[in-house]
């Protein structure tokens, strides 16, 4: 089995078909890929955030609100204006409409509840401040999970499908919403804007099934929560070809009620079933699914299963550095090119699959006496119905024309194009937050604190 669908990058068409056949009749290999923004086009989590305040799906009463929603954040800046603005159209919300019980509320209903300017200034405010939560927050994915406290683990996973079925039949749009001015408040009138749609492209659907047919196992190490990445799995029609996957989860309480807390002692992969149900499976890794916790994840769970680590990773930002370059089995990474600057992981490893094409002449199979991994680059259109480009470029939402890398990652192919560095020096420098002063290309780059080497497991 081979990919044939039109819209692939030549090179990760070639180097994809090319891994199968190189593998072709040996069991035991594996894949890992990572879901938001590779698996599906925009985060599924994100959109969730969206769905479950359309549909006041939340279980918390007034009192225990503020206390879930200001937990584990603040380090980047004060909250308190923000808390008390949506604790406060919550508690209005929740003695008019309530009591909420974590189930949806029919759509009959909400649409009157949305018609009350609380339930506006609830909703915009709470997306607002996930947006801000969300740009530097430490545990900006866990606090996410939060909003699901006093829910079952069955009542996200209906919310979560829900979501993934509603919204990928939307066509791109930007959404943005204004609170409304006659409630008096700490913040005042507030702005929120986000995009609504998500997608798994007929792309993605036929790699997985090339993959699963071909004998090789697809996982998913994802940043999102586990319960969440199940659903959309199952709502895009990839359980039969997904082996399983891992994510994050916070724990419950004695009736299997989510409580803000994460669930550090309890963070295994799942598996996937015949009967389209999932299995928590294998050791405990206790590792949040980003970075470095990606890569624990597979170590221990993964590793031990199959004897050695993944052929090939699927990724697209900073989060999955260290997965897509840390391991030494791993033969082929494509990046789902976001166009992201150099001081993301993303834009490094996207002018590294240019590089390595256009300069070093890498192909699969033939990455040099180094034996480096193949990386390529796979462009996309994120607009209209959203779907994959036949080449290295994206269409960013709104725009006409495709951008292959952001300008500062230009500027750096350029350098590399000049000083021609081994892959392993490129990343084993370049990953570190650097400043203009003391850069080696007169600017700042690097996006990590710690890292523990290029092919080092």
């Amino acid at each position: 089995m081979h990919l044939e669908h039109p819209c692939w990058a030549p090179e990760v068409k070639e180097a994809v078909n090319g891994l199968i056949d190189s593998f072709e009749g040996k069991d035991g290999q594996y894949v890992v890929s990572d879901f938001d923004n590779t698996t599906s086009v925009f985060d599924i989590e994100h959109q969730l955030a969206v769905w479950q305040l359309h549909t006041m799906a939340f279980a918390m009463t007034p009192s225990e609100f503020p206390k879930v929603v200001s937990k584990d954040i603040g380090v980047m800046q004060d909250y308190g204006a923000w808390v008390k603005d949506v604790s406060e159209a919550y508690s209005h919300l929740y003695d008019e409409y309530g009591p909420f019980d974590g189930e949806m509320i029919p759509e009959e209903r909400m649409s009157i509840i949305r018609n009350d300017p609380w339930w506006s200034e609830f909703a915009v405010k709470m997306r607002a401040m996930f947006s801000l939560v969300n740009s530097g927050e430490p545990m900006s994915s866990v606090w996410l999970l939060y909003w699901f406290t006093g829910m079952t683990e069955d009542q996200v996973y209906r919310l979560a499908y829900a979501s993934h079925v509603h919204y990928r039949d939307v066509p791109t749009v930007k959404t943005e919403r204004t609170s409304p001015a006659e409630i008096d408040s700490m913040l005042g009138v507030v702005t929120a804007s986000w995009t609504d749609g998500i997608t798994v492209t007929e792309n993605v659907k036929e790699l997985w099934k090339v993959l699963h047919g071909s004998g090789i196992d697809v996982w998913v190490c994802s940043a999102s929560g586990s319960v969440q990445v199940q659903a959309a799995i199952d709502a895009f029609g990839l359980h039969k070809c997904c082996s399983g996957m891992y994510g994050m989860n916070i724990k419950t309480d004695k009736d299997g009620k989510y409580i803000p807390e994460y669930d550090h002692g309890d963070g295994s992969w799942y598996v996937s079933l015949p009967d389209g149900t999932w299995r928590k499976e294998g050791p405990v890794v206790g590792s949040i699914s980003r970075g470095m916790g990606k890569v624990d994840a597979i170590v221990k769970g993964l590793v031990p299963r199959y004897g050695h680590g993944p052929v090939a990773g699927f990724m697209d930002s900073t989060g999955d550095y260290e997965f897509c370059t840390m391991f030494s089995s791993m033969e082929l990474v494509v990046c789902y090119n976001r166009v992201l600057d150099l001081c993301d992981g993303g834009g490094l490893i996207s002018t590294v699959a240019l590089y390595e094409r256009d300069v070093l002449g890498y192909g699969i199979g033939n990455t040099g006496n180094d034996h480096d991994t193949l990386y390529v680059l796979q462009g996309r259109d994120e607009n209209g119905p959203r779907s994959l480009l036949p080449g290295n470029g994206t269409k960013k939402l709104g725009k006409d024309s495709e951008e292959v890398l952001a300008p500062p990652c230009m500027e750096f192919l350029q350098y590399l194009e000049k000083e021609k560095p081994s892959v392993k020096e490129i990343f084993d420098t370049f990953w570190k937050k650097t400043s203009a002063d003391g850069s080696v290309i007169g600017e700042g780059y690097g996006f990590l604190s710690e890292y523990r080497g290029y092919r080092s497991i």
